[in-house]
């Protein structure tokens, strides 16, 4: 009970203090010029995609969820049903479909759908909800890497995670999921050299 209550709390907290931001430029704007202005919404969204990618960032969560993750398959192998692996299964085979099909926006998808069903499934949504606060520039390299790595050793990794689970091998699940993690050194420098123009540093 408590930890669902503080989990709502901080939930509550981050997403009241997005609204809060919003609602002071709805303030601002109209406390100045006496005018609503309706598109001030899709402003603070387009701002979110078309900011540089902030390295940084990107590394610290990757390193966050090396760790997080790492222990999420760990124990993952306790508790995960059946059920729960068929649902897992599945998404690796929508990814497998969707890789052959070359749609981008579906494997992104299925990738964010992957990683949020462990966290959910082991019921570490507060875990979820952090990691997630901080994923928009680490989604933007996710996104910019299936652009230009091969997307398949991705989906070997999902499998590959899946199976160690079923079969409660923790040593190989958490090795899996760190080894998955580690993806983004690897893709960096090819990211960097094809989409010079995402980053400033």
């Amino acid at each position: 009970m408590w930890n669902n209550l503080y989990s709502g709390f901080i939930n509550g907290l981050g997403m009241g203090s997005i609204y809060a931001l919003i609602a002071i430029g709805y303030t601002m704007v109209y406390g100045i010029a006496r005018m609503i202005n309706f598109a001030h919404g899709e402003f603070i969204t387009i701002g979110a995609f078309v900011s540089y990618v902030n390295s940084d960032i990107v590394e610290q969560l990757r390193d966050l969820r090396c760790v997080l993750e790492a222990q999420l398959a760990v124990e993952a192998c306790d508790i995960l049903t059946k059920n729960q692996l068929d649902s897992l299964y599945e998404n690796v085979a929508l990814w497998e479909m969707y890789i052959k099909r070359g749609d981008e926006e579906k494997i992104f998808t299925l990738d964010k759908e992957f990683h949020g069903s462990l966290y959910k499934m082991c019921g570490k949504t507060v875990w979820y909800n952090l990691v997630e606060s901080m994923a928009p520039h680490f989604d933007r390299t996710t996104i910019l890497s299936f652009r230009c790595k091969e997307t398949g050793r991705i989906l070997k990794d999902h499998g590959e995670l899946v199976a160690a689970i079923e079969k409660k091998d923790k040593e190989k699940a958490a090795h899996i999921s760190q080894r998955h993690m580690s993806r983004y050194s690897e893709n960096i420098d090819a990211i960097r050299k094809m989409f010079p123009e995402y980053f400033n540093d």
